[in-house]
């Protein structure tokens, strides 16, 4: 019987650090074995921009995994959300000599994806993923190159960076925080999608908003491809920070009441008996909600008008919000009305998230990047560097 493997996965927010550990049977069937969480040190806004001082929270987080699963964690794949994270959609053509070419091997994918990913990249630009959206053997479409003969190999992908300094720091972070083997960078946005997302969704449209504490991660998915990604440097932290500032509040008491009111507020009494002192309480309630209205009406209108300049807002018919922010009350009714189309809450589906893990939509990310960490594998024929996902008819690169 095949033996089982261990997954390890970090995700680094700006907030919380949590480490999750995962064992795949023979079978495939995955079980969450180890959770750890710690508070992030060294995170701002989704980047790593303290290496030493994340590595702590990496260590502490690991080290509580490991303690309640009894095992050792070797190979990690890290989360990261922010770091400027930009995409571009990229056509790139290989071509093979000789008569009627030959049969493409995987090799020759990777060899097709990596010259189209490292293209024109500038210098203090690193590639995070390269998803293959479409593929093209002598001109004609094909869900699957690999094993069909041909002279020229063309593929659309869609191509993911992050600044080099976050790479930089999110790598460094893991060595010093005493990383053994393996360590692969994820983008936590595409990995919430992964595990949040009904592949309905992505094939008729959709857009994903992960709303963590330093930033807001967009997706948008247009007939089963990813053909948007990026962020933007506001989330929870600037929802508290605002009702602290303008109402005068400590961030402790601040955190609280944008979790328990969220942009709904107390309703305003409605007879005189009910007196002054209830009346005082509902208006505060309701300073509170507008200036939460305020910061979370500006975030999705941000991502609408990323939508719209990319035109992709015709081609997405829901919208779902994921993230430790996308519980607060009043979110979903505020993105029904800022985008004219429906919204729902994302949380990891059932029948793929692991057994063990909490279906939460700040899990999402956690979920998915373990999901992820199963379907990428080494390509069969030995070729280095990126990971080729096991089975995937349209196939999708992680750099």
């Amino acid at each position: 019987m095949p033996h089982s493997e261990i997954i390890t996965v970090l995700d680094l927010g700006t907030s919380k650090t949590r480490c999750v550990m995962a064992e795949v049977d023979g079978k495939g069937k995955c079980s969450v074995i180890g959770f750890g969480g710690a508070v992030s040190q060294g995170v701002s806004r989704g980047k790593v921009v303290d290496p030493a001082k994340a590595s702590a929270s990496f260590r502490e987080a690991v080290s509580r995994a490991e303690s309640v699963s009894g095992r050792r964690a070797e190979r990690f794949h890290l989360g990261v959300a922010g770091g400027n994270v930009k995409s571009h959609n990229a056509v790139s053509a290989a071509e093979f000599m000789g008569g009627d070419g030959r049969v493409i091997s995987e090799a020759d994918k990777f060899e097709a994806m990596h010259a189209l990913a490292e293209r024109d990249l500038p210098e203090d630009r690193k590639i995070l993923h390269a998803v293959a959206r479409d593929y093209f053997l002598d001109g004609i479409r094909v869900p699957e190159p690999a094993g069909r003969r041909g002279k020229i190999l063309e593929i659309d992908a869609h191509v993911v960076t992050a600044s080099a300094e976050a790479v930089s720091n999110a790598m460094e972070c893991a060595r010093l925080g005493g990383a053994r083997g393996e360590t692969v960078l994820v983008n936590t946005t595409l990995a919430a999608a992964e595990a949040s997302l009904f592949p309905e969704e992505m094939e008729s449209g959709a857009a994903l908003l992960e709303m963590g504490a330093g930033c807001t991660g967009l997706i948008v998915f247009s007939g089963g491809v990813p053909a948007l990604t990026g962020v933007l440097t506001f989330g929870g932290a600037n929802f508290t920070r605002d009702l602290s500032q303008r109402l005068g509040l400590s961030l402790a008491e601040a955190e609280d009441l944008k979790i328990i009111e969220g942009l709904t507020p107390a309703p305003m009494p409605s007879s005189p008996e009910k007196g002054a002192g209830g009346a005082g309480k509902a208006g505060d309630s309701w300073r509170r909600a507008h200036a939460l209205r305020a910061r979370a009406t500006e975030i999705l209108s941000v991502c609408r008008q990323e939508m719209v300049g990319n035109g992709l807002l015709n081609k997405v018919g829901s919208i779902v919000l994921t993230g430790g922010c996308a519980m607060f009350k009043g979110l979903t009714e505020l993105a029904a009305e800022i985008f004219a189309l429906p919204v729902r809450v994302g949380r990891p589906l059932a029948g793929s998230v692991p057994a063990g893990m909490v279906p939460s939509p700040g899990f999402s990310a956690a979920a998915g990047l373990i999901l992820l960490a199963m379907k990428w594998t080494r390509p069969r024929d030995g070729s280095p560097g990126m990971k080729f996902p096991a089975g995937a008819s349209r196939g999708g690169y992680h750099a």
